[in-house]
């Protein structure tokens, strides 16, 4: 019988690229999002099992069907920045507490109570630090959530902490950072740039509006990111551990490179309006340095080659849509 992986989260960016990095394999990835489950292996373990990760009778019922050897919650609540910054709407707060915090601990308990052998992988966010403290960040930075969502996070980071401490339940965390891919939709402020960069090369659009050019972020690869996710949890112990790529680049420098990918001058086009910000996003900064020595893992490219392959990623998605039947 084939080992099987669960992931929560699936159809999110980090999901939908951990699984197609799974399937490679010889294990059976069950994929979990909002209340669908799916099996790739196709068997009945799970094919007629009522599932939210909500509701601890699930989780229990699937862990104890499955018996997984690692589980990654990715699971990540979004909602738009004007709710986001409303900090005095308890009900953003309340959205994000029963994916990032009540789904965690279904989990977390049932691998405890059902699963022992079982690691578990959470996906904790750079927010779970304010960038004011300190610019750059490791794995011993106080915790300083940022908003309901920061907040959240670190709820999980000290969930995992509680349980690996008090239950032995081998439970690691990746602190991530800003890390891109085509999935993104064009709400991220990377596509945003890639997908108008294009229509202004194609005569479609005249101009782009962004809030800050000067803000600088820790940004890297998503598919790096993916394996950094899968050797965590090779490593021995279970501990926290950031997933960064060390280092900040403007979004003035994010998008000269890729407005010059398409022949043009983004000087030309981007304007800037401040009142487009909810709020002025401090530096942070990660330091890998733990990952990289217990794991061996570093960024496969540089800045630069890492936008230039992410609007190669972009253009060849495109034609490859445009022209199934080359």
């Amino acid at each position: 019988m084939k080992e099987s992986i669960i992931i929560v989260g699936s159809k999110g960016q980090d999901g939908s690229l951990l699984r197609d990095h799974l399937l490679a394999s010889q294990l059976n990835v069950i994929s979990i999002s909002r209340k669908e489950i799916s099996e790739s292996a196709c068997s009945a373990s799970v094919k007629n099992l009522c599932f939210d990760i909500g509701e601890a009778s699930s989780v229990n019922d699937l862990i104890i069907k499955v018996q997984p050897r690692e589980v990654y919650f990715l699971a990540a609540h979004h909602v738009s920045a004007q709710e986001a910054a409303d900090d005095s709407n308890l009900e953003v707060y309340n959205q994000y507490h029963q994916v990032h915090v009540a789904g965690l601990v279904n989990f977390l308990n049932a691998i405890r109570r059902h699963a022992p052998a079982c690691r578990l992988f959470y996906a904790a966010s750079s927010l779970i630090y304010d960038g004011i403290t300190s610019v750059y960040q490791d794995e011993d930075t106080p915790l300083t959530p940022v908003g309901f969502y920061g907040l959240s996070k670190a709820q999980g980071v000290m969930l995992c902490r509680e349980f690996r401490k008090s239950y032995g339940v081998f439970a690691s965390v990746g602190i991530l950072y800003t890390h891109e891919s085509i999935l993104r939709s064009e709400k991220f402020l990377s596509m945003k740039l890639i997908m108008a960069a294009k229509r202004i090369s194609e005569g479609l659009k005249t101009e782009l509006i962004v809030g800050d050019l000067s803000a600088e972020v820790d940004w890297g690869y998503a598919p790096d990111f993916i394996k950094a996710f899968r050797l965590i949890l090779s490593v021995k112990e279970p501990g926290d551990f950031i997933v960064a790529t060390g280092e900040s680049h403007t979004v003035a420098e994010f998008a000269d490179i890729v407005f010059e990918r398409f022949g043009l001058n983004y000087k030309e086009y981007i304007r800037e309006n401040p009142e487009l910000l909810q709020r002025r996003v401090p530096k942070r900064i990660g330091r890998n340095e733990k990952l990289r020595i217990h794991t061996g893992w570093a960024p496969s490219l540089s800045f630069r080659s890492f936008v230039l392959q992410l609007v190669d990623d972009y253009v060849n998605m495109r034609h490859s849509h445009s022209n199934p039947n080359p």
